[in-house]
């Protein structure tokens, strides 16, 4: 025991204050060779503790593994929602096809407009003049192709009487087949001068909305360069961009809700097209919903060119 291998010292030795001394003589307790073994029979002690709490499984790994249960990943249904723009189905671009200043551009932005009704009057005086130089031209060419036939006629009595050289028979058929085509060509430049005329007036071939006006009143119209956008507001169509990941998840014919924001009506509509291709920048793909029968109707008659709407569209997967 720890007594027997330490047998007792005297009390001073071993730091025990006596009734003899006063109490601020009393020494601290020197280091002994008990507090190593001390320490060292704590830990046996407190390791066997732990290995009884935690026994050590003796099983096999393959055994242990036949009772756990792997999940496979589930995909949860879900739709893919966007922001969408109402867009027309048929916008046309106004433009001339002369060179010429604008006089009078009597829509504004917002009117309604018709097929046939002026968007745009251009100045007129140059072809106007153009109409009334061909015109002249072709009484002059009218009258001698007139001429030129009467004589054709005439020389052609004598040539069969024997009258009248081969030679000169052959001029004045010359002559008669000349006067003749200096009509047409006259003819010609005056339809083409009308035409000019005509191109002055730009009018709208559809029915629809004044979308921009791009000039204004004394600017000068170029060919080709549209002056007036005009959409159709018939048969209204909706385009959103979705990720290129998620285009598999749409295909053509899908059902598609369309709603407004504030408004608790909704418009239902399927996938008329998605684009093969996406954009650079923002790595999307556009699609279009197109609307059918009833929904058509009230989409014509709620939905105009450049409204945005909300669009939700259910994945083909769920």
């Amino acid at each position: 025991s720890f007594v027997e291998r330490f047998p007792k010292e005297p009390a001073r030795a071993r730091g025990i204050r006596t009734g003899s001394e006063p109490m601020n003589s009393m020494k601290r307790p020197a280091l002994s060779l008990a507090s190593p073994l001390l320490l060292l029979g704590l830990s046996l002690l407190l390791a066997g503790c732990g290995a009884d709490e935690i026994p050590a499984s003796t099983e096999p790994r393959e055994a242990l593994l036949e009772n756990v249960e792997i999940l496979s990943p589930v995909t949860l249904p879900g739709a893919i929602t966007a922001l969408g723009e109402v867009v027309p189905d048929h916008r046309l671009e106004a433009a001339s096809r002369l060179s010429a200043y604008i006089e009078a551009i009597p829509k504004k932005e917002g009117d309604s407009i018709k097929a046939g009704d002026l968007v745009a009057q251009l100045d007129s005086r140059d072809v106007e003049a153009a109409v009334r130089t061909a015109s002249a031209k072709v009484s002059a060419a009218r009258a001698a192709a007139k001429d030129a036939a009467l004589d054709h006629e005439k020389f052609s009595a004598l040539y069969h009487e024997g009258l009248v050289s081969e030679n000169d028979w052959r001029k004045i058929t010359l002559k008669n087949e000349a006067a003749r085509s200096d009509l047409k060509e006259a003819e010609a430049m005056l339809a083409a001068a009308k035409a000019q005329l005509a191109y002055t007036s730009v009018r709208s071939p559809i029915d629809g909305r004044v979308a921009r006006v791009l000039k204004r009143e004394g600017d000068l119209a170029l060919p080709g360069l549209p002056i007036v956008v005009v959409d159709s507001e018939t048969n209204p169509k909706v385009e959103f961009s979705i990720p290129q990941n998620q285009r598999a998840d749409i295909q053509t014919g899908t059902r598609a809700m369309v709603r407004m924001d504030g408004e608790s009506a909704e418009f239902e509509g399927t996938i008329e097209r998605t684009t093969e291709s996406a954009d650079r920048i923002s790595r999307t793909t556009l699609a279009r919903i197109a609307f059918s029968g009833d929904e058509r109707t009230k989409a014509e008659a709620r939905l105009k060119p450049g409204m945005y709407v909300r669009v939700e569209v259910k994945r083909s997967s769920s």
